[in-house]
């Protein structure tokens, strides 16, 4: 019997909370796509080849 309250009780609130979930994430869709900062690669290699090709240097 308390098993059964508590399976009940559990699963009462998974569905509050995923509907809770879900209506924020529709209000995040609704505000509009935000534009994404363009980052600058960190090694040019990310960018296009790489040119030389000689040995690296110690450090």
């Amino acid at each position: 019997m308390t098993g059964s309250v508590l399976d009940l009780v559990s699963a009462v609130l998974a569905l509050l909370f995923v509907r809770r979930l879900t209506a924020a994430q529709n209000d995040k869709a609704m505000a509009g796509r935000q534009p994404l900062q363009q980052l600058a690669p960190q090694y040019p290699a990310a960018g296009g080849p790489v040119t030389g090709g000689g040995p690296v240097p110690r450090a």
